[in-house]
């Protein structure tokens, strides 16, 4: 109960004084009226929120607590180094934007990092909720590790298009966690975090920002890995259900940016969030997003059966995006 109520203080202390850290932080990201649309440049500080509860949480269970911050094997340090280079990667992105091709490149190798300091991150077999035996998938556990936290990534950057979007997915998640009894304290610290990040974000006060979605993609597609690996506590499909809305919209918007001879993860208003807001006005829009990101996982819940929640959540989301675009023209 101390850690935590330390880290509420940690956060009133950075809450209260925003405006001044992120002049010293001194990145913005400006109004240039085609994607960013705010009226004024709004400081890109969240990430560097997120990386200082990181860190202090790191030092903080190396010099004074036993936190079991993941699992017994784990290398703290390692595991700082690795999320402090994601950090400096979403830096320079925030400072001036890094070519796709680049910042893709440089995101595996960092998750390779990951891997080679921690062998209970590479993905071998794959448990099913609807089969009795497990994948064995030896050949490919590389390359789908390294998959998995690229998709991951991608997929959550892209949901910080909207005020407040990512950081309430991001608190869905932690809730998952903390429900399942799975890295508590980690959760728990973030949970802190992204609350008072979630308040300033709404007052368009801070963005997220590409260190905050990094960091964060690497973090939460970390700890479903090891969910998955060592605690057995979601099966594979699970997971899916769980990332599939941001996943599929990724996946549409590679295809569609593809088609139109662009690059699969170049920037553009074409998110199912800004379908929406185009149709509704901002509350509406969040409200209406929040609930097509966790029905797949809560109609899983209800079901309990991966197909036809599958097949639902496809259903319903090819018939928003149809109707969506057919508005859109109007």
């Amino acid at each position: 109960m101390t850690l935590f109520i330390f880290f509420l203080i940690l956060n009133l202390f950075l809450f209260l004084f925003v405006k001044k850290f992120s002049i010293l932080y001194g990145i913005y990201d400006y109004p240039d009226k085609k994607r960013k649309l705010q009226s004024y440049p709004v400081s890109l500080i969240g990430g560097f929120f997120v990386y200082i509860n990181l860190l202090t949480y790191f030092i903080l269970n190396y010099f004074f607590f036993d936190l079991n911050l993941i699992h017994e094997d784990n290398k703290p340090a390692l595991n700082l180094l690795v999320i402090s280079l994601f950090f400096i990667l979403g830096y320079f992105d925030d400072k001036k934007p890094i070519n796709s091709n680049v910042k893709l490149l440089l995101m595996a190798l960092l998750s390779c990092a990951a891997i080679f300091f921690e062998n209970q991150l590479l993905i071998n077999y794959l448990s099913l909720s609807f089969l009795d035996y497990k994948f064995n998938i030896i050949l490919l556990k590389y390359f789908l590790t390294i998959f998995c936290f690229l998709l991951f990534i991608n997929a959550f950057n892209m949901l910080d298009g909207i005020n407040g979007q990512a950081t309430t997915y991001l608190i869905f998640v932690l809730i998952i966690f903390i429900v399942n009894k799975l890295f508590i304290p980690l959760s728990i610290i973030l949970l802190i975090a992204a609350i008072f990040i979630l308040i300033l974000n709404f007052r368009n006060q801070l963005y997220l920002g590409s260190t905050g979605t990094l960091v964060l993609g690497f973090i939460i597609s970390d700890l479903f890995i090891k969910s998955h690996n060592i605690y057995q506590a979601f099966n594979a499909d699970e997971i899916f259900l769980i990332m599939i809305i941001p996943g599929l919209d990724m996946v549409r918007l590679a295809v569609t940016r593809i088609w139109n001879k662009k690059h699969p993860f170049e920037p553009d208003r074409n998110h199912i969030h800004h379908l929406v807001i185009k149709n509704f006005n901002f509350i509406n829009t969040f409200l209406i997003v929040q609930i097509i990101l966790i029905f797949p996982y809560g109609l899983f819940i209800f079901l309990k059966n991966f197909y036809i929640t599958l097949l639902i959540v496809l259903f319903i989301y090819t018939i928003s995006i149809c109707l969506l675009k057919k508005y859109e023209k109007i």
